[in-house]
């Protein structure tokens, strides 16, 4: 039931690569891709776990990975400037920077994901992803009925949950939505 639509000006862009991280491990590409997209662009954007790019209470951008043997592909999309944004979305800018911005935040957020997978999984950055992240303190909701506060990210890049019934670990390939209530 959902439609797409798309900014003004934005970023679309895939990199495919290969990888000798282990597959338990690939969970963690699209938290690694989202503090590879904060390199590429100025201070302000945080990320609500697991794939979304934010900026003000409002969701910017977004990052996915998928693997196929040791082939990984990996997406990102960035609103850069969006004059009529829909509900719950938002832009980077508040005016058009012009064609060479899209390239330039493409090509920095490839090259920030390929050196930071060449650091492996074990140091993937979880100390960074939880200081950028925007989920962290929140109350969260998931389908089809959870309920509970984000408290941390774990070494493996699941969302630590406290719940009414205690805390609970969600794994990013089995969660919908995750949307701070």
């Amino acid at each position: 039931g959902a439609r797409w639509v798309h900014a003004d000006r934005a970023v679309a862009a895939s990199l495919a690569f290969s990888t000798d991280w282990p597959p338990i491990a690939r969970s963690r590409i699209p938290l690694v891709a989202g503090l590879a997209a904060l390199e590429a662009l100025p201070a302000g954007p945080r990320l609500a776990w697991p794939n979304d790019v934010m900026l003000a209470g409002v969701k910017i951008g977004g990052l996915i990975a998928e693997s196929d043997g040791p082939v990984v592909v990996a997406g990102f999309g960035l609103n850069l400037y969006w004059r009529d944004p829909i509900e719950g979305a938002g832009a980077l800018l508040p005016d058009d920077p012009g064609d060479e911005m899209a390239d330039r935040v493409a090509a920095g957020w490839a090259e920030a994901l390929l050196r930071r997978i060449e650091c492996g999984p074990q140091d993937w950055g979880i100390d960074e992803y939880r200081a950028a992240s925007a989920t962290l303190g929140e109350a969260v909701t998931w389908d089809p009925d959870g309920r509970g506060v984000a408290i941390d990210v774990d070494a493996a890049g699941g969302l630590v949950v406290e719940t009414a019934a205690g805390r609970i670990i969600l794994d990013s390939g089995i969660v919908r939505r995750v949307r701070q209530s």
